[in-house]
Parts: C-alpha cells; structure tokens; sequence
C-alpha cells in the first residue's frame, strides 16, 4: 500500500514538473534593446521607461525575458557596442548573440507637447517585425510610465485596459420642468432650496423627487410634491392673503349683518336729531306777553 502511494506521488510530481516544462516552452525568449531617445528626452529618462517596459513584459506571463544586467555582460564579451544600435538589424543581431527568439526594440521623442511612443517586435531568425504598435501621449513625461503596461499587454497578445473601449456612462433621461404663476415674480423653491422667481425652468433627472413651494410675498404660498416623469409646466395661481386687524374684522361683521350693535348707533342718532329740531322749532305766547314775529324769535317789550 506504502508503495502504490510512492508511485502515484512520484507520478504526480512528474506530471506537474511535465507541466510546468510545457509551459516553460510556450514562453518566447526575448531581450529588450534601449530605447532610443529622440528630442529632449535625457538617457536616464529613456532608460527608466525602458526598464519599466521590461517589467511589464515579465509580468505579462507571456515572455522569457533577458535580464538587462545579463544581456549587457554577454554582449560586452562579444565586443557588441549597444549604443547607436537603433536599427531592426543591429536588434537582430545582438539577439542572435543573446540567443533570444525575438528582440523588442523601439523609439521615445517629443514634438512640443506630445510625446511618441514606436515599438516593434522583430523576430531574430526570420528579422521580420511581428508587431508594431505606436502610442501618442499629450502632459507630463511621468505619464509615460503608464502607457508601458498597455505596451506590454499588446506585445503579449493580451487585451490591453487602455486599448478597450470604454462603455459609454450610461446617460439618465432628463426632463424640463416649466414653473409659471399667477401674478409673475414668485419664488420657486425646490427641496429647501431658493432656486430662481417665474417662469422658470429646471431639468430634474428621470424619477427625481421633488418638494415645489412657490410663494411671494402677500399672497398664499402654493405647495405640492411631484416626481419628475415628463416634460411638464406647474401653474401656480396664488391667491392674495386678506390681512385684518382686530377692529376691522369687527366691522366686516358688523356690516355683514353679523350683529346688531349698529341698530344702536342709528337709533341714538335718531333720538339726538328729534331733540334737536323741537328745541329749535319756534314757540307760541300763552300770555300774550310776547308775539310772534315770524321770525323764530320772541318779539321785543314795548316802550312804556
């Protein structure tokens, strides 16, 4: 029993060893050559982008890569001068030293504010170019190190972040909403917040709540709650507000016929009027002391 689980552990490890060959084997061997700089850009700037292009090319998973240290010692001791080595054959050439299938090669440059980004992959039997991809760049030189993934993942074969569409957002429905009132000039109000006087318009997003009050100052205030659905207009017909102090509202009722204190007034008025036209009115003599002279006035005494 001990010996068939030696046997089948023994199998398994052989299996997976096999597996990891295989592949081992389907990863092409590739070096990565400077990139040339062209424009202003320094050596240590193309240098750093070159070693960032080189570190995405490993974690592709899809390449054997060279490591830079290495392929500078096994040139320098076939005498392969690297600087100047710009064209797809010297590429060629320095991978048939490095015993590499392909050879990643390319240029960086500046035109005013864009920068450029060529690179191919040559195959070293064959010289022919597998790939050749281009990128252009507008802002800072530090933007450069993010192209270098998308680079990599186009040399693997790999959908790339940068190169995928994006979905277009999806764009919520808008609607316009028309505030009028009745007089012009009102505030409108939406969710507590002043937002301009009629007419106005707003556009609310599509199934929006809002809380409308529009008012203006002495009339009633109009209220209501709706959910933005459709193109509408809200009337507002604002009623003025009937402002009474204590005595008016005393004498609207007493002119409505709601009491009856006036009857007093008029009968009093009726009583003073009747007194006064009977003080007034002239007086016969009943001892004919005095005559009436027509006059409304007593006549004088006579002379003795």
């Amino acid at each position: 029993m001990r010996k068939i689980s030696t046997i089948l552990i023994a199998l398994f490890l052989f299996g997976l060893v096999n597996s990891l060959f295989a592949q081992q084997q389907t990863k092409k061997n590739i070096a990565v050559m400077e990139l040339e700089s062209r424009g202003s850009l320094n050596k240590e700037e193309s240098g750093t982008l070159t070693d960032r292009l080189r570190s995405m090319l490993v974690r592709t998973n899809a390449f054997v890569v060279v490591d830079r240290g290495q392929m500078q010692d096994i040139l320098s001791e076939q005498g392969f001068q690297m600087s100047g080595c710009t064209s797809a054959e010297c590429a060629v050439e320095a991978g048939k030293i490095l015993g590499v299938e392909a050879m990643v090669a390319g240029t960086v440059g500046r035109l005013g504010k864009l920068y450029t980004l060529d690179i191919t992959l040559i195959d070293v039997e064959t010289s022919q170019i597998i790939k050749s991809l281009t990128r252009d760049y507008t802002g800072e030189i530090e933007g450069l190190i993010g192209l270098m993934k998308s680079v990599a993942d186009e040399l693997a074969g790999k959908p790339s972040v940068a190169a995928t569409p994006q979905k277009e957002k999806a764009v919520q429905k808008q609607f316009t909403l028309t505030f009028v009132s009745q007089p012009d000039g009102a505030q409108v109000v939406l969710n507590g917040k002043i937002m301009g006087k009629t007419p106005y318009q707003y556009k609310a997003v599509d199934g929006s709540k809002l809380s409308v009050v529009i008012q203006k100052e002495k009339y009633q205030s109009f209220n209501e709650n709706l959910v933005a659905s459709r193109n509408q207009v809200i009337r507002a017909t604002l009623k003025p507000v009937q402002l009474y102090s204590g005595t008016d509202k005393s004498v609207k009722k007493a002119s409505s016929g709601g009491g009856s204190g006036w009857l007093y007034w008029v009968g009093g008025g009726v009583v003073v009027a009747a007194a006064a036209a009977y003080f007034l009115m002239p007086k016969s003599a009943d001892d004919g002391s005095s005559t009436n002279t027509g006059t409304g006035f007593p006549a004088p005494p006579g002379r003795p």
